[in-house]
């Protein structure tokens, strides 16, 4: 007969912990700021869309995860090492695929092309930067659609490319003019600009939006078990049954938030 494990579940909230411990291991959740999916309230709290899902399910299956912050690529990093468990808001790719589990799709996402405002390029289509004097600002290992993803193979785009490890940084290159645009998930861009005060000085491209497709959990091979993945699953299948999916999509993606 197996002892039985007793274990003391002690619940509270800070900015770094959200507890109801009951599964094997504390799971580490990876984000970053991206407002309005990941970001931190002005009480020092983890906020957003993705975040509260991930509380949602988690706490109802009685288990603890901690929030730990850093640039997209770095938290990448750590995922396909196993240093964190999961990262939220990722969209699916062969070369991910090769470390990481991804959970069922949560949402959609589309990318713009951003500019200074009343600045126009003939662009119609992301090869069209090819024949301009047009530096283009994308965030590392981010994901922008397989037409990007396929143009970063020739010479000639990647050479008008700047890479930069946030996008803070990447918004204050253009307003500083260091480049020409940049691209941008339509929703978290427009609110963090708001956020930065800047968004009367940047403006959304003519050029038609990008759909990137599906967003998911991406779940570290290295140090995640897949039950995880299922448990994610099942849960995000019930908060969609229950009406608490649109919820909290309502609180985060509304224009007063």
């Amino acid at each position: 007969m197996k002892p039985f494990r007793w274990i003391v579940v002690f619940l509270f909230l800070t900015h770094s912990h959200y507890v109801l411990a009951e599964c094997e291991n504390t799971l580490i959740v990876g984000w970053t700021n991206w407002k309005p999916y990941q970001y931190m309230g002005p009480k020092g709290e983890v906020k957003g869309l993705d975040v509260d899902l991930l509380k949602a399910v988690f706490q109802d299956q009685k288990c603890e995860i901690t929030f730990e912050d850093a640039p997209w690529a770095r938290l990448i990093y750590w995922l396909e090492r196993g240093v964190i468990d999961m990262l939220p808001g990722a969209s699916k790719t062969k070369k991910r695929e090769t470390f990481s589990y991804f959970s069922d799709a949560y949402r959609v996402e589309t990318v713009a092309l951003y500019v200074r405002k009343d600045e126009t390029f003939p662009i119609k289509k992301l090869e069209d930067i090819m024949n301009l004097p047009f530096l283009l600002g994308v965030e590392r290992d981010a994901f922008y659609g397989k037409e990007y993803a396929a143009l970063t193979e020739n010479p000639a785009f990647k050479k008008n490319l700047e890479i930069s490890n946030d996008n803070d940084s990447i918004y204050r290159k253009l307003v500083a003019k260091r480049i020409d645009g940049f691209l941008g998930q339509t929703v978290s861009t427009e609110k963090n600009l708001a956020t930065l005060s800047i968004l009367d000085k940047i403006e959304r491209h003519p050029m038609p939006l990008i759909n990137t497709g599906n967003i998911h959990v991406m779940f570290s091979k290295k140090k995640t078990p897949k039950s995880i993945v299922t448990m994610f699953n099942n849960g995000i299948a019930k908060l969609k049954a229950n009406g608490t999916y649109d919820a909290i999509k309502r609180k985060y993606t509304s224009k007063t938030e």
